[in-house]
This record gives structure tokens, sequence and C-alpha cells, in this order.
């Protein structure tokens, strides 16, 4: 077996083979077919890496497949909601999230959103040296169909100038299917006008 390229950033080889530097990507990943161990590209050598096992999730950081996102809305009306839409590309994004609001709030997640293209919002790499670049779209649009509402749930936080506030979390995953999108709305329900933010982790479902 020769040093093999298997996708941008994964690569198989046998422990006795040459493995190329030229043209490969900082972060890649190698694996020995015959030893099972991982070797990691840190933009000069191949390291091997220690066999120690991390969660998958730390590991995304490590190779700059981590994104994440945030959003604070100063004064959502009553019966009005803060919106956030994932545009999924062409791989499946894993996804947790937290929000939080001034006070009762109803959370919807609704899938096969159509909305404008207003209102960007940073997406940032959890690797900072990797940066940027190739993040997926997230927008807090003007939405003209939400979709099909696939959970929602009441997070009690009290009402009107009595409220303490709410906040909530998905710590399971949702895995979100490619070239779809997908809205995360919390509703105001409190009576009043409240403060909300969301904050959204996300990475490629894709193994390298």
């Amino acid at each position: 077996m020769a040093f093999t390229k298997i996708s941008q950033r994964f690569y198989i080889a046998l422990s006795s083979d040459v493995k190329t530097t030229d043209g490969v990507i900082k972060g890649s990943i190698c694996r020995e077919t015959d030893t099972e161990r991982e070797c990691i590209f840190d933009g000069s050598v191949w390291i091997i890496l220690d066999p120690v096992r991390i969660a998958w999730e730390h590991h995304r950081v490590h190779i700059g497949k981590m994104w994440r996102a945030s959003k604070r809305f100063g004064s959502v009306d009553n019966n009005s909601s803060a919106d956030i839409v994932v545009n999924v590309g062409l791989i499946s994004l894993h996804t947790v999230f937290n929000f939080a609001a001034g006070g009762d709030a109803d959370w919807f997640l609704y899938e096969g959103t159509v909305h404008d293209s207003a209102n960007a919002v940073n997406v940032r790499n959890a690797s900072r040296p990797t940066g940027d670049t190739g993040a997926p779209s997230v927008f807090s649009p003007a939405v003209s169909d939400i979709g099909t509402e696939i959970h929602t749930f009441f997070a009690p936080g009290g009402t009107a100038g009595v409220a303490q506030g709410t906040s909530g979390n998905r710590e399971n995953e949702w895995i979100l299917k490619p070239s779809t999108n997908y809205l995360f709305r919390i509703t105001n329900v409190a009576g009043q006008a409240k403060k909300m933010s969301w904050d959204l982790d996300f990475y490629e479902a894709q193994s390298f």
C-alpha cells in the first residue's frame, strides 16, 4: 500500500510508507492500517498521536471542524421571537445549543425553513489558529415559511415585572441533514419585552 488520500483531511498508509507532506492541510490525519495508529500533520511533519482516546467532539475542535455561533437580542416584544437559522451545506452537522430568555418562553426547532439572507450571524471556528474560512451560514433573518416543526418545549421563567428569567439546552445532539435549513426559535410569552440569546455549537459529521 502507498500513502493514499481518502478525503481532504484523511489519508491511509502502512507504517513503513513515506508520508508525504506536499499539499497536505495542517490538522490532517493519516491512519496506519497495519498498526491502527493515527498520525496528525502539524504543518511541517507527521506526528504519531497519543493512543489515549479523547472525546470525539474534542477531536473536532483539534482539527478545526467545530463551529460556534451566538447572538443576543436586546428586547424581544411579547409574543415575538428570537430566530436563528442554520443553513446546512453538503455535509451533515451535529449540533447542541443553549438559550436564555428574560421570562417565560416557548422553544421550537423547525426543518425546511425558507428565509431571506439578511442579518448574517458571525460563526467562529473553535480552533482559533484554524481561522473562520469555510464556516456554515447562519442568519437571524426574516422567515417566510417556518417549515416543519420537529421539536418544542416550554421554558418557565416568570411573567411581566416579576420574571426571574430562564435558560435551557440540549446536551444530546441533533444531527441536521445536508442541504436543509433549520430554524431555532424562542418565542417570548412573558407578557412584556425581554432580552434573549442563542448559543449554538456544531461540527461536521464527515469523519475527516
